[in-house]
């Protein structure tokens, strides 16, 4: 199916084998964007890694990256956490970047990341990193 049903599809600190699945992903095609979130200190995806054997999505993104995705990296505000967008924690509210991702994204808007307080990208790789202004070095 390639009619646009979705404007966003957001894969949020996903527990799901990274190995392959940019190929799979790269073949969806009912949405605008996808967003594939992940943490690379995400403490229970972690646990999922040494349970299954397999680095999860939401931990690690593995090459090739799909076409069709923007990859966000939240480590630098999220710590170890693996909920960070249901109210939980302090930087959910503090934290500009936080805030202008989901709202943006949640409501099927394309979020902008050229803001460079906010996010910092990977060069010419669709990876966006989530900036804390409290952690100027973390990122880079």
């Amino acid at each position: 199916m390639k009619e646009k049903i979705f404007d966003n599809i957001i894969m949020n600190a996903a527990a799901v084998r990274s190995k392959e699945l940019g190929e799979v992903i790269s073949q969806i095609g009912i949405q605008e964007r996808i967003y594939v979130l992940f943490n690379h200190i995400d403490k229970v995806l972690r646990g999922a890694h040494l349970l299954t054997s397999g680095k999860m999505l939401g931990n690690v993104v593995i090459e090739p990256l799909a076409a069709n995705v923007t990859y966000v990296d939240f480590s630098c505000v999220t710590a170890m956490q693996h909920t960070y967008f249901a109210g939980y924690h302090g930087f959910e509210y503090e934290l500009p970047a936080f805030a202008h991702f989901f709202n943006t994204a949640i409501k099927g808007g394309e979020v902008d990341f050229s803001d460079p307080e906010m996010f910092l990208g990977k060069g010419d790789r669709p990876i966006h990193v989530v900036r804390d202004p409290a952690e100027p070095g973390c990122g880079k």
